[in-house]
């Protein structure tokens, strides 16, 4: 998975959204491997967002001592899921201690996610959540509401086998959550994705759509990228396959002399744009974030220390539809999930399902 271009790249916003105070922190580090035996120089990524429950002083302390307590547990080095299950109970206990101490009783929800030697292992407490987003639009939920990380310190521990098809996760807080289905997360993102080429634009464009939906609580989001090429599209190696190809208005390509697609192309009323596969979508509203809102674009910390996949699902309970009064609407994103499907296709010599891709777009 190392090898995999742009591997653990990310980027995080964290908005005080409509909420008096600011309540929700998060963690994002790669880590290098230095001790454990045969496994020198690899790496190991830590991906958490801390959501204050009643003021912040639960998350900060999760923030100040979760990451740390991690690398430290004996267990790190060669049973990470142990060592998951272990400082969540560390955490937990935390939290028990400074209430006992006279501090205010503040909660806390906690999605922890930890990427190393080909796997992702995932503990929730709380109504966090994180989604993983393969290609195709297939997905897999990583997290399940339960307890909040003061209300419990066994949260369970989810490990997925990662593979190439493994595009990229989103982890979210519970006010995120609350606006955007799995589903519509993973479309969005990926749209952003291929549009972009960014993780800053996809995590922006993220949190914008929990925002405009209403969201009534802090809103953080991160984007952790497994496969830049298969998340992100080669459109440059794309582009130059259609070029080479010479599709234009009324022409076709073929694999060979009797397999030919036909590839429709409309004008846009608007600017009189040419575009492939039958419309041109228009561009979502930008998102132009205030200092406070601005996206923390996570350069990778260096440090050194000393399973079966599960069922995929299609979507999500968790969620409500976008609405049209949010103004936000899935329309471009959908286009451009079509549009890079049809790209890829081709790429590939796959013409029965560019042609496919192409058909939807047109409809």
């Amino acid at each position: 998975m190392e090898d995999l271009p742009g591997y653990l790249a990310n980027a995080t916003t964290s908005l005080q959204g409509r909420k008096k105070t600011m309540d929700s922190e998060y963690d994002a580090m790669v880590q290098k491997d230095t001790s454990r035996k045969g496994r020198n120089g690899e790496v190991t990524g830590l991906f958490g967002i801390y959501a204050g429950f009643g003021g912040d002083r639960a998350a900060q302390l999760v923030k100040r001592n979760l990451t740390t307590g991690l690398v430290k547990d004996d267990k790190y080095g060669d049973d990470l899921e142990t060592a998951l299950g272990n400082v969540m109970m560390s955490m937990h206990k935390e939290i028990m201690v400074m209430w006992g101490n006279g501090g205010e009783k503040h909660g806390v929800s906690a999605v922890l996610v930890a990427i190393r030697d080909g796997h992702l292992y995932c503990t929730n407490a709380g109504n966090s959540g994180a989604v993983l987003c393969r290609a195709e639009g297939e997905m897999e939920s990583l997290a399940k509401s339960s307890p909040r990380l003061d209300e419990q310190g066994n949260p369970p521990v989810v490990v997925v086998g990662l593979d190439w098809e493994d595009e990229f996760i989103i982890l979210g807080c519970n006010g995120f959550w609350s606006k955007l289905s799995e589903a519509q997360a993973c479309r969005m993102a990926r749209a952003s994705l291929k549009k972009f080429r960014d993780v800053n634009h996809a995590v922006q464009k993220l949190s914008y759509a929990a925002y405009v939906n209403g969201a009534s609580s802090n809103i953080s989001v991160t984007v952790i990228i497994l496969n830049q090429e298969t998340a992100m599209g080669e459109l440059k190696a794309h582009a130059k396959l259609f070029n080479k190809l010479k599709i234009s208005r009324g022409s076709s390509f073929a694999s060979d002399a009797s397999s030919q697609i036909s590839m429709g192309a409309a004008t846009s009323p608007r600017s009189g744009a040419f575009s492939v596969g039958g419309t041109t979508t228009p561009k979502s509203p930008a998102f132009a974030p205030s200092a406070r809102h601005k996206a923390k674009k996570q350069t990778p910390t260096v440090c050194d220390s000393s399973s079966d996949r599960g069922t995929p699902t299609k979507e999500s309970s968790r969620g409500s539809p976008l609405s049209r009064s949010g103004a936000v609407e899935d329309l471009d994103f959908d286009m451009e999930l079509l549009r890079g499907e049809m790209e890829r296709y081709a790429a590939s010599h796959d013409f029965e399902r560019a042609a496919k891709a192409r058909d939807k777009m047109a409809a």
